[in-house]
């Protein structure tokens, strides 16, 4: 028969299983998959009902998803680049039908955003856009003599933001570009604003890719990036040294799993001004960053610098207290803004 949602799972607390028990059923329950960058920091998920089959958390909380492509790694990884660029410049069906109704527009990610004051006729660009859902938000922003440039990775991203920016009628306004960050495709001084969501934490050199933002600002203009800290996340009740290990082996998915904190200073030795930081650390105890924790748990045991039964075991202790009631994850999101010299 079907698997049991998460709302029958938790039901099974009353049964009052022991964590080996929890092991064993669990491992049937929450099969599916996606990566980090999904999730990492994504408050648009968390009022999704888990029972909804088009819901992106039932896609990686039940087993209603083709992850197949994507637990097999089939076609992931590309030659001469490494991992944490290679699975975001290929991205299985399974995936990429999970991204198509993620990296929504909401109340959260306008706070997020706030501190970049992005107006009427700025010319902007989302770096890291994904599917191009901030990048239709940000068009709405600019308005008709503005222009948004979405900017990924992925090809195949930038398609659906294509089409994402058709849906919502500002297509003459959003341009897309193909582009890892090493050197940006805009002129001198061309842009008013450039944002970055959970993205420098993959780019290969984090200070020259802002080196880039700051060429390519008109004096005063701004760069507004927000990234997390996989080591600062609180995962209640793993140990400290149990997540550090577990963190550790996880990080080649990363080119900074702890970008984070290194935003700020990034930004001053990229030459900006006026630099603000503030961080944002909203409490998940509904399940929200559960795939997020599993995802970290298979770059983990695809590291090799960890015992399986380590990883397991961190994986396990979450969704146990996620079934009785005392889960808690927290992931800060730092949030810097800077100047281009006026």
């Amino acid at each position: 028969g079907a698997l049991p949602s998460i709302r029958q799972f938790r039901a099974l607390n009353h049964l009052h299983l022991t964590p080996a028990w929890y092991q064993r059923i669990s491992s049937q329950v929450f099969t599916a998959q996606t990566d980090v960058r999904a999730l990492d920091g994504l408050e648009s998920v968390r009022t999704s009902r888990v029972d909804d089959p088009r819901s992106p958390v039932s896609c990686l909380l039940t087993p209603m998803c083709d992850t197949s492509g994507f637990a097999s790694g089939e076609g992931r990884k590309l030659a001469g680049d490494p991992f944490y660029k290679t699975h975001w410049q290929d991205i299985d069906p399974g995936r990429m039908s999970a991204y198509r109704e993620g990296f929504g527009w909401d109340a959260a990610a306008e706070r997020l955003y706030a501190a970049a004051k992005i107006a009427v006729g700025h010319s902007v660009a989302d770096f890291g856009c994904g599917p191009g859902k901030v990048s239709v938000a940000l068009a709405d922003k600019v308005g008709a003599t503005g222009q948004v440039h979405a900017i990924d990775i992925n090809a195949e991203f930038l398609e659906i933001a294509k089409e994402n920016a058709a849906r919502a009628g500002v297509s003459d306004r959003v341009s897309t570009h193909l582009n890892d960050g090493t050197s940006l495709p805009f002129k001198d001084a061309s842009l008013d604003r450039i944002t970055a969501r959970n993205a420098i934490m993959y780019v290969d050199e984090p200070v020259e890719t802002l080196k880039e933002f700051h060429r390519v600002l008109r004096p005063g203009g701004m760069a507004h990036a927000i990234d997390g800290d996989w080591y600062m996340m609180v995962a209640e009740p793993v140990a400290h040294g149990a997540w550090r290990a577990f963190v550790d082996a996880a990080s080649h998915a990363c080119r900074n799993a702890d970008m984070g904190r290194k935003l700020y200073g990034s930004f001053e030795e990229a030459g900006f001004q006026d630099i603000s930081v503030s961080i944002v650390a909203n409490a998940d105890i509904d399940g929200r960053l559960l795939g997020m924790i599993r995802n970290m748990g298979k770059y983990a045991k695809e590291s090799g610098k960890i015992d399986h039964g380590a990883v397991d075991q961190v994986v396990s202790q979450v969704e146990y207290a996620l079934a009785n009631g005392s889960y808690l994850v927290v992931s800060p999101q730092f949030v810097v803004s800077g100047r281009s010299a006026p």
